[in-house]
């Protein structure tokens, strides 16, 4: 938990993002799913990293979709930052 100033000069606290590792190889969308029930559960955002060698383009763009199509329907919203190589689960109200 961080400490920070908000507009008006006062002291508040920021909340950190619990982060899972993701494995890299085929157990990585069911590492995911576990993550994402997790995520609908408790009802707090999670940031899920990768490891840095893995190729992410194929999964991308063939899985990716799939995974937001069936999670949006039950209040999960993923994103992916290529900069973080890091996928960001938050529950939608």
């Amino acid at each position: 938990m961080l400490l920070v100033y908000n507009r008006k000069k006062k002291l508040t606290k920021k909340q950190t993002l619990q982060t899972v590792e993701l494995p890299s190889d085929l157990w990585l969308g069911v590492e995911l799913v576990k993550q994402l029930e997790v995520v609908r559960k408790t009802k707090k955002p999670m940031k899920c990293k990768t490891e840095k060698d893995w190729n992410s383009k194929d999964w991308l763009k063939n899985c990716l979709p799939e995974y937001r199509d069936i999670w949006t329907k039950k209040n999960v919203e993923i994103k992916w930052h290529g900069g973080h190589r890091a996928f960001f689960l938050r529950y939608i109200k």
